[in-house]
């Protein structure tokens, strides 16, 4: 079946931009119709010139169309080249905004064991008129991956799925304004710093990144790292660059923009795996020169870069991460094991929260919101930074793909389920946690169905297909 679970949740999020009225807790609120897409499924969808851009699949072929979110105002802007292959179809990826157009992939795919495996693709650039909308000449088998932005240039890296090529790309949105601007370049993680880009990137395939620059200019694009080293989670802070260097366990680094004065915070060994920063400090896990492993400070200086509590025995990395007034809130995992912490910069002020896998971190309301599935619930959770403020809100079966997005003053999650998708509202509380109608038959069939059978005492279904995604809803 052509389908994926990406389609459920931005169509989803579409319904939560135009706005979901509240309700009593567990009711149920009716979304309206506003546009059919002419039958097609979205697959893409940015905000864009105060409406949605949508990219939609139509069995061979995409379309482009744009919605202001009225009936009226949702219209076809553009139809995409077929596909000539019987069992391929069409798509649309790595939708990013240039100058004043867009940039985006049109994906020739196919079904491989039950997941999408690319056949062909090309770039396209689009100002939001069907004469505006084209393929980049010289983009044929070519996928993109944003890099970053200065001013309005757009960096992107481009990847040949057939031969490993890579290039690095600039774009003011228009086709003569779109060029490679470092060939044989793979980049990622671009930060903006006085008017300058920095990313990293490796100049061949099967090399480690190191630290690059650029200005927009083929002479003012180069590794501040000529001697070789790698790059890796790169941030900026109170005006300096700061990066992991080397590859398992690498060493922090500062680089202030010029080769002279990149150096490392940790000269007397030790590592970094990744950061998060709160109030022009560093944190992050690591380990000492003699192996101990702990969650680090740095402030930035050689002398203020030090370990400051265990949090683990063993070795440990962080995954999601939030600020929190003056409190970071993060997941820790250690041996695949998943737990929710808290620091404030001080080993006394360094506690676990609770174990599981915490997602989606969200601050709402001055606390944090996330999903979690725990014997104390699954479904919706909320931590003040605290072991007593943190508890359980609203139970929500979170099977498949999961997402949630604070909007306009309310938490808006959702799940994936075979037959549809369940989509939440909440104002952080129990009584202010909706669930907002799903408008496919197929999903209120299967609710009446697990009704019945949960009734009989057997097991739920969860094995009917998802249906195609045709209908834009507010």
């Amino acid at each position: 079946m052509k389908t994926s679970l990406k389609p459920v949740v931005v169509s989803l999020l579409f319904v939560a931009v135009l706005g979901v009225a509240a309700g009593p807790a567990h009711s149920t609120t009716e979304a309206t119709r506003v546009s059919d897409l002419g039958g097609g499924k979205i697959v893409a969808m940015l905000p864009w010139n105060g409406g949605l851009w949508l990219g939609v699949e139509d069995g061979q072929h995409g379309e482009i169309w744009f919605s202001d979110g009225t009936a009226a105002g949702t219209v076809q802007v553009k139809e995409l080249p077929e596909t000539t292959v019987q069992d391929h179809w069409m798509t649309i990826g790595g939708v990013t905004e240039a100058g004043n157009g867009l940039i985006f992939d049109y994906l020739e795919v196919y079904d491989f064991f039950g997941w999408p495996n690319l056949a062909a693709s090309s770039i396209w650039l689009s100002d939001g008129t069907d004469a505006g909308t084209a393929m980049l000449p010289i983009s044929e088998n070519t996928y993109t991956s944003y890099v970053g932005k200065l001013g309005n240039i757009t960096y992107f890296g481009t990847s040949d799925y057939s031969f490993d090529v890579h290039n690095f790309w600039r774009s003011d949105g228009t086709l003569g304004g779109t060029y490679v601007l470092k060939p044989d370049l793979h980049a990622n993680g671009g930060r903006e710093l006085d008017n300058v880009m920095y990313f990293y990137g490796a100049p061949s395939s099967g090399t480690r990144p190191s630290l690059w620059r650029t200005d927009g200019t083929a002479e003012g694009t180069y590794t501040l790292q000529p001697g070789g080293g790698s790059c890796y989670s790169l941030v900026e802070m109170g005006g300096i660059l700061y990066f992991v260097n080397g590859f398992p366990g690498g060493r922090l680094f500062r680089s202030d923009g010029t080769v002279e004065a990149t150096y490392t915070l940790q000269p007397g060994g030790g590592t970094c795996d990744g950061f998060l920063v709160m109030e022009n400090v560093l944190y992050f896990p690591g380990e000492t020169n003699t192996g101990v492993p702990g969650l680090f400070r740095s402030d930035g200086t050689v002398s203020g870069t030090y370990r400051i509590a265990e949090i683990s025995p063993e070795r440990f990395y962080t995954g999601e991460s939030v600020v929190l007034g003056d409190t970071a809130i993060f997941d820790v995992v250690v041996s695949g094991s998943h737990s929710l912490w808290r620091t404030d910069g001080t080993s006394e002020g360094t506690i676990r929260l609770m174990y599981g896998y915490a997602q989606f971190l969200t601050v709402f309301g001055g606390a944090v919101y996330f999903l979690a599935d725990e014997t104390g619930g699954t479904g919706l959770w909320k931590t003040d930074g605290t072991t007593a403020g943190t508890g359980f809100v609203f139970d929500a079966d979170l099977w498949g793909d999961i997402n949630m997005v604070a909007i306009d003053g309310q938490l808006l999650f959702w799940c994936q389920l075979p037959a549809g998708a369940d989509l939440y509202t909440s104002d952080g509380t129990a009584a202010g946690t909706v669930l907002v109608d799903t408008p496919w038959q197929a999903e209120k069939q299967l609710r009446s169905q697990n009704a019945e059978v949960t009734a009989a005492g057997t097991v739920p279904v969860k094995n009917l297909p998802p249906p195609p995604i045709s209908e834009i809803w507010s």
